[in-house]
C-alpha cells in the first residue's frame, strides 16, 4: 500500500469514527469540535499541501486534495481544506505556517494596502470567528501578494452556508507583519477547487446512504431496490455523483499544477 493510500484510509476512518451526528450538531449550534480538530492536526493533514521541504510531509497534491473530497462524504465541520489552501499558499511565498485552523481572504474581497496596513471587510470567511491565522490575499503594483494576519480583525456579522456551517463577515484592519509576493493560483480558484472536491464527496455519501436505504427498507415484502421505480432513481443518482466526481478529479488535477506559472501570478 502506497503512503497516500495509508494516509487517506487513515483519515477516512478517523473521519467516519469521530465525525458523528452529535458532533456535526453541535457544530452546527456554534460549538467548536476542538477533540476532532485536534485528531486532525495530529495526523498532519493541515499541512497536506505542503511540501516537505517546507514543514508538510510531501504528499502527492492530487492525493492531497482528496482529503477535501473526504471531507465532504463526511461533512467534517471544520475547515480542514481552507487551513491547507492557506498553509499552501503560505509555503509558496516563504511566509511562516498557520499553527492551527485557518482561512483566506481572495483578493476579489477588496481589501484595501495603505500605510503599512490592510483594511476592509471579508464577507463570509468560514470559521472566521474561530481560525487563529488569516492569509489575506491583495493587490501590490497590480500583482498578487499575500500576508499573514495573526491578529487585526474582529465579527462584524456572524453566518452560516446552506449546511449550517459557520461564515462570518469579518472587519480587518490589521499591521502587515509577514507578506511576499503570492505563487501559484489565486486564492478564490482554490476556494472553488475545494467546494467542488466537497460537494463530490457529499454525493458520494448520497448515493451510498439511499442504497444502504433501499436494500435495507421493505415494503410489500419486497425490498425497495427491486422496484424499478426505485432503481431508476438510484442510476440518477449514480450518475450525477459520477458527474460530480469527474468534475472533482479535473479540478484537483488543475489546483495540482506546479505553481509559479507565471499566467497565474
Amino acid at each position: 500500500m502506497s503512503d497516500a493510500a495509508m494516509v487517506l484510509g487513515t483519515a477516512d476512518r478517523l473521519m467516519a469514527d469521530q465525525c458523528d451526528d452529535a458532533t456535526v450538531r453541535r457544530a452546527r449550534r456554534g460549538a467548536w469540535p476542538a477533540s476532532l480538530w485536534n485528531a486532525i492536526a495530529q495526523m498532519g493533514l493541515p499541512l497536506a499541501l505542503v511540501p516537505e521541504g517546507s514543514g508538510g510531509f510531501g504528499l502527492d497534491p492530487v492525493d492531497a486534495f482528496a482529503l477535501a473530497r473526504l471531507a465532504g462524504r463526511h461533512a467534517l465541520p471544520l475547515p480542514l481544506g481552507e487551513t491547507m489552501a492557506a498553509n499552501q499558499a503560505l509555503a509558496l511565498a516563504g511566509l511562516p505556517l498557520a499553527e492551527g485552523p485557518a482561512a483566506f481572504v481572495p483578493v476579489e474581497s477588496g481589501l484595501v494596502l495603505r500605510d503599512g496596513r490592510i483594511t476592509g471587510t471579508a464577507d463570509r470567511v468560514p470559521w472566521g470567528a474561530t481560525v487563529g491565522t488569516l492569509v489575506v490575499e491583495y493587490l501590490l503594483g497590480g500583482a498578487r501578494h499575500v500576508a499573514r494576519l495573526d491578529s487585526g480583525w474582529r465579527v462584524a456579522e456572524s453566518g452560516t452556508n446552506i449546511a449550517h456551517m459557520p461564515r462570518d463577515w469579518l472587519s480587518i484592519d490589521a499591521a502587515i507583519t509577514a507578506t511576499a509576493p503570492a505563487q501559484g493560483h489565486p486564492l478564490y480558484l482554490m476556494g472553488a477547487g475545494l467546494r467542488v472536491l466537497q460537494i463530490a464527496g457529499a454525493l458520494d455519501q448520497v448515493l451510498d446512504l439511499s442504497i444502504a436505504h433501499v436494500s435495507d427498507r421493505k415494503q410489500f415484502g419486497r425490498a425497495l431496490a427491486t422496484f424499478q421505480a426505485i432503481q431508476h432513481e438510484l442510476a440518477r443518482i449514480a450518475g450525477e455523483a459520477a458527474a460530480a466526481g469527474a468534475a472533482a478529479g479535473l479540478a484537483a488535477e488543475a489546483l495540482a499544477e506546479a505553481a509559479g506559472d507565471p499566467m497565474l501570478s
